[in-house]
């Protein structure tokens, strides 16, 4: 099975619109958070791997000099990735999930905002 963040980069290789790919994947992450919201198992373990990988891209793309987000944005990014990744540390039954969804829906309507 491949990893969130493969999918990411064949999907990103098919389309010019990066901003809607990275959308459509912000927006995925937070459906799946949701939709097994409330049921501590299998289904939503794997859902919070998912944003785990999701939030750690995205703090090694912003922390990475060559990034060309202003410098401003990508450490509000960094701060945040690093806010939710710590949140998702904490054992399943006590991630703030509410928390979870709605930073990474945030982000993906920003995403969906024309610039």
């Amino acid at each position: 099975m491949r990893s969130g963040l493969e999918l990411y980069r064949q999907n990103r290789l098919l389309t010019d619109d990066q901003r809607g790919v990275e959308a459509e994947f912000f927006s995925r992450v937070a459906f799946g958070l949701r939709q097994h919201q409330g049921v501590i198992g299998i289904p939503l373990a794997r859902a919070v791997a998912d944003a785990r990988n999701l939030w750690a891209a995205v703090l090694d793309l912003v922390s990475d000099d060559a990034n060309r987000l202003p410098i401003e944005l990508r450490r509000d990014l960094a701060s945040l990735a690093g806010t939710l990744l710590a949140e998702m540390d904490k054992p399943l039954s006590e991630v703030d999930l509410d928390t979870l969804i709605t930073a990474t829906t945030h982000v993906a309507e920003g995403l969906k905002a024309k610039p």
